[in-house]
Protein backbone atom coordinates (compact mmCIF):
# COMPACT_ATOMS: atom_id res chain seq x y z
CA UNK A 1 0.00 0.00 0.00
CA UNK A 2 1.25 3.45 -0.87
CA UNK A 3 1.84 6.03 1.79
CA UNK A 4 3.15 9.60 1.82
CA UNK A 5 6.80 8.69 2.38
CA UNK A 6 6.89 5.94 -0.22
CA UNK A 7 5.41 8.29 -2.84
CA UNK A 8 7.65 11.26 -2.01
CA UNK A 9 10.80 9.09 -1.98
CA UNK A 10 9.96 7.19 -5.15
CA UNK A 11 12.11 7.85 -8.21
CA UNK A 12 9.33 8.16 -10.79
CA UNK A 13 11.12 10.17 -13.47
CA UNK A 14 12.87 7.65 -15.70
CA UNK A 15 15.61 8.40 -18.18
CA UNK A 16 14.67 7.14 -21.65
CA UNK A 17 17.17 6.32 -24.43
CA UNK A 18 16.49 7.91 -27.82
CA UNK A 19 18.44 6.72 -30.86
CA UNK A 20 19.37 9.73 -33.01
CA UNK A 21 21.02 8.34 -36.16
CA UNK A 22 21.46 11.87 -37.53
CA UNK A 23 23.87 12.51 -34.65
CA UNK A 24 25.50 9.06 -34.82
CA UNK A 25 24.31 7.67 -31.51
CA UNK A 26 21.85 7.72 -28.66
CA UNK A 27 20.88 10.51 -26.29
CA UNK A 28 18.61 10.18 -23.30
CA UNK A 29 15.69 12.30 -22.21
CA UNK A 30 14.39 12.92 -18.72
CA UNK A 31 10.75 12.74 -17.80
CA UNK A 32 9.96 16.21 -16.48
CA UNK A 33 8.78 17.07 -13.01
CA UNK A 34 5.50 18.92 -12.61
CA UNK A 35 7.48 22.11 -11.84
CA UNK A 36 9.55 21.79 -15.03
CA UNK A 37 6.46 21.10 -17.15
CA UNK A 38 4.65 24.10 -15.68
CA UNK A 39 7.64 26.31 -16.40
CA UNK A 40 7.68 25.18 -20.04
CA UNK A 41 3.92 25.53 -20.42
CA UNK A 42 3.82 29.00 -18.90
CA UNK A 43 6.42 30.46 -21.24
CA UNK A 44 6.92 30.39 -24.98
CA UNK A 45 9.56 27.76 -25.62
CA UNK A 46 10.41 26.11 -28.89
CA UNK A 47 11.58 22.61 -29.66
CA UNK A 48 15.26 23.52 -29.24
CA UNK A 49 14.58 24.87 -25.74
CA UNK A 50 12.81 21.68 -24.78
CA UNK A 51 15.60 19.51 -26.20
CA UNK A 52 18.18 21.57 -24.30
CA UNK A 53 16.27 21.06 -21.06
CA UNK A 54 15.50 17.35 -21.44
CA UNK A 55 18.48 15.73 -23.19
CA UNK A 56 20.71 14.02 -20.68
CA UNK A 57 23.20 11.23 -20.20
CA UNK A 58 22.19 7.78 -18.96
CA UNK A 59 22.39 9.01 -15.35
CA UNK A 60 20.02 11.93 -15.97
CA UNK A 61 22.64 14.71 -16.06
CA UNK A 62 21.79 17.42 -18.59
CA UNK A 63 23.82 17.47 -21.80
CA UNK A 64 22.99 21.07 -22.67
CA UNK A 65 22.52 24.37 -20.90
CA UNK A 66 19.59 26.69 -21.58
CA UNK A 67 22.01 28.84 -23.57
CA UNK A 68 22.73 25.89 -25.92
CA UNK A 69 19.18 26.12 -27.30
CA UNK A 70 20.33 28.77 -29.77
CA UNK A 71 22.93 26.38 -31.24
CA UNK A 72 20.41 23.52 -31.23
CA UNK A 73 18.16 25.61 -33.49
CA UNK A 74 20.77 25.07 -36.19
CA UNK A 75 20.66 21.26 -35.89
CA UNK A 76 18.68 18.82 -38.02
CA UNK A 77 14.90 19.21 -37.82
CA UNK A 78 14.65 15.44 -38.22
CA UNK A 79 16.85 14.83 -35.16
CA UNK A 80 15.04 17.43 -33.05
CA UNK A 81 11.64 16.03 -34.08
CA UNK A 82 12.81 12.51 -33.19
CA UNK A 83 13.72 13.72 -29.68
CA UNK A 84 10.49 15.71 -29.35
CA UNK A 85 8.43 12.66 -30.31
CA UNK A 86 10.18 10.58 -27.64
CA UNK A 87 9.72 13.40 -25.13
CA UNK A 88 5.99 13.59 -25.82
CA UNK A 89 5.58 9.83 -25.41
CA UNK A 90 7.70 9.64 -22.23
CA UNK A 91 5.79 12.54 -20.67
CA UNK A 92 2.35 11.19 -21.55
CA UNK A 93 1.59 13.87 -24.10
CA UNK A 94 -0.63 12.68 -26.91
CA UNK A 95 -2.01 14.76 -29.74
CA UNK A 96 -4.89 16.07 -27.58
CA UNK A 97 -2.58 17.26 -24.79
CA UNK A 98 -0.16 18.89 -27.22
CA UNK A 99 -3.00 20.68 -29.03
CA UNK A 100 -4.43 21.93 -25.71
CA UNK A 101 -1.00 23.18 -24.57
CA UNK A 102 -0.50 25.03 -27.85
CA UNK A 103 -3.90 26.73 -27.52
CA UNK A 104 -2.99 27.89 -24.01
CA UNK A 105 0.33 29.35 -25.17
Amino acid sequence: MLDRDSILNLQDRPVVPVPVPEWGGTVHIRVLSVAEMELLQNAKHGAADLVARTCCDAQGNRLFTDEDAKALREKSQVAITRIMTAFNKANGLGDDEIEAAEKNS
